[in-house]
């Protein structure tokens, strides 16, 4: 018998969700479920990973892992900086990163943006426009509830 843990669990959660993504078409977004009522540091993670095939504990992972992880992890750190107005330091404690690896982050992203990396360029687009859709809803569930 194996024995289930939280990260078996876990695991099993992101394949089952990878595996939704695989049969529905390509252009078919499923939306998601967002718990908060208004735009939140794990609701721009949700968005990044949904983007990026990268699964949502990884984000805070204290290793480096693979390229594609940390790229994903800093237009997370870029988003959640541009959009939130929260410090560096508030931003490093949520990422589990020290504050310097998020100046990095910044750095990083306004560096491939400076020189017109198409790729970068791509995702952040596509987090504008999440987040945007985002925040389009939320506005019309205040309006609708009289908030």
């Amino acid at each position: 018998m194996i024995p289930i843990t939280i990260g078996s669990v876990s695991e099993w959660i992101d394949a089952f969700q990878a595996e939704l993504r695989n049969r529905f078409n390509p252009g078919i977004t499923l939306m998601p479920i967002y718990k908060d009522t208004s735009l939140s540091v794990d609701n721009i993670i949700y968005i990044v990973s949904e983007l990026t095939d990268v699964p949502l504990k990884l984000f805070n992972s204290p290793h480096r892992g693979e390229q594609r992880i940390t790229e994903a992890r800093q237009a997370a750190i870029y988003a959640t900086y541009k959009y939130l107005n929260m410090s560096k330091s508030d931003i490093a404690r949520r990422f589990n990163r020290d504050h310097s690896s998020v100046i990095n982050s910044l750095k990083v992203i306004n560096n491939r943006l400076s020189i017109n990396d198409e790729q970068t360029i791509a995702l952040l687009n596509a987090i504008d426009r999440r987040i945007t859709h985002l925040l389009k809803q939320l506005n019309n569930e205040t309006k609708v509830n009289g908030c």
